[in-house]
Parts: C-alpha cells; sequence; structure tokens
C-alpha cells in the first residue's frame, strides 16, 4: 500500500534499513525501537516496524496474528493517518505500508515523511525550565478531538512542535475515527495526563539535586521517581525497600499516607 503522489512505484526493499544503507540510521533512543531516519530521493522518512510491547513481547516481539490484508496494523495506521491528512488536520503524511504474511502470523512497517526540527513538549520542557506549550498542546490534542480521532497511545512524546510553535500529532497505530463524543475523549485526556516521563538529564540533575548516589537505587528505578515526582497526581508503590524508602521521603507512597 503506497502514496501515488510519490514519484517511485513502492518496492520490499523500501521498508528493509539494509537495503537503504548509508541512508539510513536508527531514530532516537526510547520505545520498543524498531525506527530509522531514512534518506529517501523523494523526502525524508522515518521508516518503522511494528514491535510490540509489555508481557506480549515476551512470547513475540514483532508478530501479530493474521486476519486479513485489511487488518494489519500497517494498514489500518496507513489508511487512518490518510484520513486525518483529508480532513486538514496536521499529521506526517504516509508514504508506504507493508505486511509480510508467515502462516498465521503477519509483521509489518510503515513509511512516513519525516517532520522536521520538532521537539516533544516533554524534552521543551527540559530545555525551557518547564515552559513547554501545555495550551497549544490542549489546542491541538481538542481539534483532533472535535475530528473523532481516538488516539491509542496519546502521551507527550506523541505530540511536536517546531520552532515556530506548530504542532503534530503523531503515531496512529490502533487509533480510530469515532462519533465526537466525551467518555473516549476524557479516557484519551486521562491517558496524556500520566505520561509525563523524566528525560535522561533531568534524572541526572535530580539524582545530583537530591544526592542520591550510593542509596541501592538503579538510574531505571530514580528514573521512575522522578518521573512520579513531576507527574499531578502520580503515586508510586514498590515491593524495593530502598525505592519505598525514598517514595516515602518525597511523600510519593501509595496509598497516601
Amino acid at each position: 500500500l503506497f502514496d501515488r503522489k510519490h514519484p517511485r512505484q513502492a518496492s520490499p526493499d523500501w521498508f528493509s534499513p539494509e537495503k537503504w544503507g548509508e541512508r539510513a540510521r536508527p531514530g532516537d533512543s526510547g520505545g520498543r525501537g524498531g525506527a530509522w531516519f531514512i534518506d529517501a530521493p523523494s523526502s525524508q522518512c522515518v521508516l518503522r516496524h511494528y514491535r510490540r510491547g509489555g508481557l506480549a513481547a515476551r512470547f513475540s516481539r514483532d508478530r501479530y496474528l493474521w486476519h486479513g490484508p485489511d487488518k494489519t496494523r500497517s494498514f489500518a495506521e496507513f489508511r487512518l493517518t490518510r484520513a486525518l491528512l483529508a480532513r486538514g488536520l496536521p499529521v506526517p503524511r504516509p508514504v508506504a505500508a507493508s505486511y509480510v504474511r508467515d502462516g498465521m502470523f503477519y509483521r509489518a512497517s510503515i513509511l512516513l515523511e519525516r517532520l522536521m526540527d520538532v521537539r516533544t513538549p516533554a524534552d521543551l520542557a527540559a530545555k525551557t525550565e518547564g515552559q513547554a506549550p501545555w495550551e497549544s498542546t490542549g489546542r491541538l490534542v481538542a481539534r483532533f478531538h472535535r475530528a473523532g480521532l481516538d488516539h491509542a497511545d496519546l502521551n507527550a512524546h506523541n505530540i511536536l512542535f517546531d520552532g515556530d510553535g506548530h504542532g503534530w500529532l503523531i503515531d496512529f497505530d490502533r487509533g480510530r475515527l469515532r462519533i465526537p463524543a466525551t467518555a473516549w475523549r476524557q479516557a484519551n485526556l486521562q491517558r496524556l495526563q500520566v505520561s509525563r516521563q523524566a528525560t535522561l538529564p533531568e534524572v541526572m540533575a535530580f539524582i545530583e539535586r537530591e544526592h542520591l548516589f550510593g542509596q541501592g537505587c538503579g538510574v531505571v528505578d530514580l528514573a521512575l521517581l522522578a518521573s512520579a515526582l513531576i507527574t499531578p497526581g502520580a503515586r508510586l508503590w514498590t515491593l524495593d525497600k530502598r525505592l519505598a524508602a525514598l517514595a516515602h521521603r518525597f511523600q510519593l507512597t501509595w496509598p497516601k499516607a
């Protein structure tokens, strides 16, 4: 499946980073991996392989149950993104989508035009001492909600802004268009509300500021602690006694004492 506005006929090689050679480089760290920046002849692109997360990843990292071509994650996201683009919404233009069937399962990839010189609100908050464009973020999300988009993974890392303040939403895997209502919009906003994740520079600054070296907790635990601190209303529950002690120190213990 591909966009005919691009000058070349789609090829399976488009979805193989190795075929691009030096014109492909791994995307930013974080998430589940499986993303590359591609210097394609027609435009700068992002190639993303679909990867599982959570418990499901222990059984299959990138295979999904086959239900037919139209039910593949890549084709569904390609068509949804095109539909949003047709409504005049700020989304990256989809270039092509593919799947490779293997019996009862399949693997999938999608290629999209890359948004250049953009940052997430979380990145902007870290660089400007908390002065992220949260008001603009709210207006952007509301615009998509009015169009009926139910984003399956609405978080601060799937919202991007350029230097002029123009915003985009990305990553519409498992999303869908629905009749505008109230309940699902509220659920969307709740996902966004709890999505604040401390960046590595924020975590390191937190460790140094609070003198947390030698407390018996690793960087991952301290990143969780820092993320809870900057997420309104967050509480932390853990079986790790050292992390629990730090949570108590910062009044993050759940249930709240």
